[in-house]
């Protein structure tokens, strides 16, 4: 009988070692973090991820946050979903209710 292949059918050309990354935001992007046990993620600043957006539709950082959270932090890869760091003061995680 065949193994048993658990993985989603949108990995299953990824690689365990595969990062996944946020399309045109590799200026913004710390570098990789891994969990014990978990895949390695790419992690990204959430302050330059906002700033790169600003700089590339010319429209305001308030523009840009909701451009974030619509666009990009929307998309799941399940656990190898990129990683975002916000500053200390940010209150306004798109996954909290916005």
């Amino acid at each position: 009988s065949m193994p048993e292949d658990n993985t989603k059918g949108e990995y299953v050309a990824l690689q365990p070692t595969d990062v996944v990354k946020y399309s045109g935001f590799d200026d913004a992007m710390l570098g990789v973090g891994q969990q014990l046990g978990g895949p390695p993620v790419a992690v990204y600043l959430f302050d330059k991820v906002i700033e790169l957006i600003v700089e590339a539709d010319k429209c305001s950082p308030e523009e840009a946050v909701e451009k974030f959270k619509t666009e990009v932090v929307q998309m799941s890869f399940g656990v190898r979903t990129p990683m975002i760091i916000y500053p200390p003061e940010e209150t306004d995680a798109p996954h909290g209710d916005a």
